[in-house]
């Protein structure tokens, strides 16, 4: 793992962590996590192009 990844997934629990304790139910925070690691996992070679060039 490079350190753009590593900082890409640390910058991606942050937010993650940041959003979970506000959802009430287990299902929902499953459903919070699945939808962001889909959203996360997409958006990461477009940014990394966008940043690096």
């Amino acid at each position: 793992m490079d350190l753009f990844a590593f900082a890409y997934w640390a910058v991606m629990g942050a937010f993650l962590g940041w959003g979970v304790p506000k959802l009430e139910t287990t299902f929902r925070r499953i459903l919070f996590g699945l939808c962001f690691g889909i959203i996360a996992e997409t958006a990461m070679p477009f940014i990394r192009a966008w940043l690096l060039g």
